[in-house]
């Protein structure tokens, strides 16, 4: 049987591309199992800020004064990996662990007809 990766996605929060890090900040202060948010332009996701990554750039010396009433989309991964609902677990878990480092245990999004789905963790993977 082959398993599609639509089949084990979560929902998760969605944002536009011009809510602030302030805003995002809020998110994950309200929820502490939040660990990320995906960036929704027209139904379609066109990236993914991890809390991880977010709270790297707001420790760094000047991150909080920089960032925080700025546009997410200048955090966010701009080139998350996105699959459609139909692609098999197999392939997504080779595309997966073929992700750069830092990026290995981010979010996958999934889309159906290009309309944003829901995510999957490595963990659920």
């Amino acid at each position: 049987m082959n398993a599609f990766i639509g089949d084990i996605t979560k929902n998760i929060t969605c944002i536009s591309p011009g809510k602030t890090c302030e805003s995002v900040d809020l998110l994950f202060n309200e929820d502490p199992s939040l660990q990320g948010v995906v960036v929704i332009e027209n139904r379609r996701p066109t990236g993914l800020i991890t809390k991880m990554k977010f709270y790297q750039k707001m420790g760094t010396r000047y991150g909080y004064n920089l960032y925080m009433r700025r546009p997410i989309e200048l955090l966010a991964n701009n080139k998350p990996l996105i699959v459609d609902y139909y692609t098999s677990v197999i392939e997504v878990s080779k595309l997966a662990m073929n992700r750069a480092a830092e990026e290995l245990y981010d979010y996958i999004i999934v889309t159906q007809n290009d309309i944003f789905f829901g995510v999957v963790s490595i963990r659920s993977l």
